[in-house]
């Protein structure tokens, strides 16, 4: 358990009395001591997590903690700070502990129910507007008057949903045009695409729905949440792109993650089975009935996972496989084209493309 917050002896001058008697706590004291407490509890980011959870209890930016050093934090900051130095002293994440976190530069609302938004994670929203572009430039196969549709499987918090839809179909301050659809190409598809956020929990589903009301107040928001499995609650609707974060985590690798795994949500990180792949798996069986012709499916993997996955995609009827690495250069995505006719009906069910040993 963390200790409580010590305030340490200085010299006399900013915060001291006559006496030199101590006053209160600075800014750069709190910094200092929170550190301390947290490398010594095995946190892997001390300084950083310290920033951020100080700045969380002032309400301040990073840079203003630096700015305001000599400042002096009052007793009820000091005591919210040592609230959550104990609570991360125990490994809890950051973001649950500040309830947020950053992902393609917008805050997302984070808590139990919902896995962290990894930035990783943003290589999986750039593949998906990249083909989202081409599917809109082509705009074959599309009925009249149809938005392409995107779903978002297995949201959890909605982070991919909500970035797609902030680029793709503008929001209460615009997309940031991070990727060059093209001007005429990014104003139309503001009108014509639709995202579809799907999540088996209902606790995520929750988080996901504050996010995108968040993001997008009007009541036409282009994200519509539906609780389901995978892709099974879509019905007879077709879509353009299924783009996910699946479970990837093997079965091995959870036996030795790190303490801040255990709490998230073991829904969201179950499923990825003996090779890691078993959600993958599952996801593309069922994607193949929802997906147009011409439609891709996008997915994150783990290190070491692209090849087996691109197997995996073209084993069971997949076109046109992309493994696209991440900006640490990593296999991060495997994207696979679906095309419906003789080709695709060749390719095997999830049960018979069996991990390997």
């Amino acid at each position: 358990m963390a200790s409580p917050l010590r305030v340490e002896p200085r010299a006399a001058g900013r915060g001291s009395g006559p006496d030199g008697v101590c006053l209160g706590t600075t800014v750069k004291d709190c910094l200092r001591t929170a550190a301390a407490q947290l490398r010594a509890a095995g946190c892997p980011t001390p300084e950083l997590d310290a920033e951020i959870l100080l700045g969380h209890a002032l309400g301040w930016s990073r840079a203003r903690l630096y700015a305001e050093l000599a400042t002096l934090v009052d007793p009820t900051t000091e005591t919210r700070l040592a609230t959550a130095l104990a609570r991360r002293a125990k490994r809890e994440p950051v973001a649950y502990i500040v309830g947020e976190k950053e992902f393609w530069s917008l805050p997302l609302a984070v808590d139990e129910h919902v896995l962290i938004p990894r930035p990783e994670t943003e290589r999986v929203v750039e593949v998906a507007l990249e083909l989202v572009g081409e599917l809109l430039c082509a705009a074959s196969g599309l009925p009249a008057g149809r938005p392409l549709r995107v779903v978002d499987a297995g949201t959890g918090s909605g982070a991919i949903a909500v970035a797609l839809a902030h680029e793709l179909c503008g929001g209460d301050r615009g997309g940031s045009a991070r990727l060059d659809l093209g001007q005429a190409g990014l104003v139309s598809s503001r009108r014509r695409v639709m995202l579809i956020a799907v999540d088996l929990s209902a606790g995520a589903l929750r988080v996901a729905g504050a996010n995108a009301r968040r993001r997008f107040p009007a009541p036409a928001a282009p994200i519509e949440l539906l609780r389901a499995d995978w892709t099974s609650g879509l019905g007879a609707r077709t879509v353009d792109v299924v783009v996910t974060n699946p479970p990837y985590v093997s079965d091995a690798e959870l036996a030795v993650a790190p303490p801040e795994l255990s709490y998230e949500p073991v829904a969201a990180l179950l499923g990825g089975g003996v090779d890691g792949l078993e959600a993958l798996r599952r996801l593309a069986a069922d994607a193949r009935r929802v997906l147009r012709d011409g439609g891709w499916l996008v997915s994150e993997v783990g290190s070491g996972q692209a090849a087996r996955a691109r197997t995996l995609l073209a084993a069971m009827g997949f076109t046109q496989a992309r493994v696209v690495r991440d900006l640490a250069g990593c296999d991060r995505v495997v994207a696979g084209r679906w095309r419906r006719g003789p080709l695709s009906c060749e390719g095997g069910t999830a049960e018979e493309i069996a991990p390997s040993s």
